[in-house]
């Protein structure tokens, strides 16, 4: 499932993370323009892919399809 694309929204994302403790999905936008990353004091320092956490409560439609897809690659 890790490093799966698919497009949602007009853009392209690729799966990089399941936090299983928070049951929420982390993807990175592989299409698009970059988001400035502030550093730990809140200085703008360098340009990053947007990044975009997915849990059942945020996008319910968008988890159900990744959810399937990581249930259909345990099966």
């Amino acid at each position: 499932m890790l490093g799966r694309e698919l497009d949602d929204r007009g853009q392209r994302w690729r799966v990089v993370e399941y936090l299983a403790d928070q049951d929420t999905w982390v993807l990175q936008a592989t299409t698009g323009g970059s988001v400035i990353q502030p550093d730990q004091f809140g200085d703008a320092r360098r340009r990053v892919p947007e990044t975009r956490l997915v849990t059942a409560e945020s996008d319910p439609a968008l988890y159900q399809r990744l959810s399937a897809s990581q249930d259909s690659n345990n099966a």
